[in-house]
């Protein structure tokens, strides 16, 4: 049972239990199983271990984006947030596949962000990882994936970087939206400085311009295609969808974050194994060094158009 609903259940038992004994008249006997049961929940709820870290990332900004301590652009919020928030989720994908690579049991989290307060000093936000219900949740794979996110954003604006090591290590998604975050504190003439538990990270305006110069300094090309291929399938859990293209090469990409399980599962019922027109966002990320990666994302899948009648 993870953190949170660990002393939510403890703390329900406890209410229930003193409004039982608030009920209890003179019975000294159940007055005083009671009492012994309230003093068990309060030693339980003192011993639960805290989580390692939390699923919540504050951030602060400086720059032409930021009004004093009283307010933030809202297109510069949703710009970095987004940006945050996909190599997060690039990061925690990662995570998801390379557990399941070593047979063992993995899954991405069923959950989202949310902007849940914003925070003065100069001026930011505080993300925070909520599961479907709503309740904050301190998912592992999600605590990780915000302080590889922050580990990453600090070796970006490295002197010297070696961007190939960079490139190869790090998933697409996050290459794509670390770009984007970089080029959005540029344009803004913005710092930051980043918390999350007992992870910290502080970026001054000089250390901003070298993180753009390492990972911006690169031509990025997306654009959305439809082509022929045959779907081999798709993977909920890993986020991964299999195709083999006209000349019988097995190729896979990325599913996209706007399908639902259902439409997966659908998709999947439907065109398995089936030549189809697949509804594709292609991504080209090439550098100056002169190497270049490449993701392809599916956003749907349609039927193959039928052949004219001559």
């Amino acid at each position: 049972m993870e953190y949170n609903s660990q002393l939510a259940w403890l703390r329900s038992q406890l209410d229930a239990t003193e409004q039982l004994l608030a009920q209890t008249g003179d019975n000294l006997l159940m007055r005083t199983s009671l009492e012994n049961r309230i003093a068990d929940i309060e030693e339980q709820i003192a011993s639960v271990p805290e989580p390692s870290g939390t699923a919540k990332l504050d951030v602060w900004f400086s720059g032409k984006a930021i009004y004093g301590s009283q307010g933030i652009e809202q297109s510069f919020m949703e710009a970095t947030s987004k940006a945050l928030v996909g190599m997060i989720k690039a990061c925690a994908r990662d995570k998801v596949r390379k557990l399941k690579e070593q047979k063992k049991n993995a899954e991405m989290p069923r959950g989202r962000f949310y902007v849940t307060a914003l925070t003065h000093g100069s001026f930011g936000y505080e993300l925070s990882y909520k599961d479907n219900d709503g309740m904050l949740f301190d998912d592992p794979a999600i605590v990780d994936s915000i302080k590889c996110t922050m580990d990453v954003i600090e070796e970006t604006t490295e002197q010297g970087l070696d961007v190939d090591t960079l490139i190869q290590n790090q998933p697409i998604r996050m290459l794509a939206n670390l770009k984007d975050f970089f080029s959005t504190l540029k344009k803004q003439g913005s710092t930051l400085r980043a918390e999350s538990g007992s992870n910290a990270l502080s970026l001054d305006s000089r250390s901003v311009d070298t993180g753009f110069d390492n990972i911006c300094l690169s031509d990025f090309i997306e654009k959305e295609e439809e082509i022929t291929a045959t779907f081999q399938g798709a993977f909920i859990e890993s986020g991964k969808f299999e195709y083999t293209d006209v000349e019988g090469h097995l190729l896979h990409g990325n599913i996209s974050e706007d399908l639902t399980g259902e439409d997966i599962i659908r998709l999947t019922r439907t065109y398995a194994g089936q030549e189809c027109r697949l509804q594709i966002i292609r991504r080209i990320i090439s550098y100056s060094n002169g190497h270049k990666k490449e993701n392809v994302e599916l956003t749907g899948i349609g039927n193959l158009e039928p052949e004219g009648i001559e």
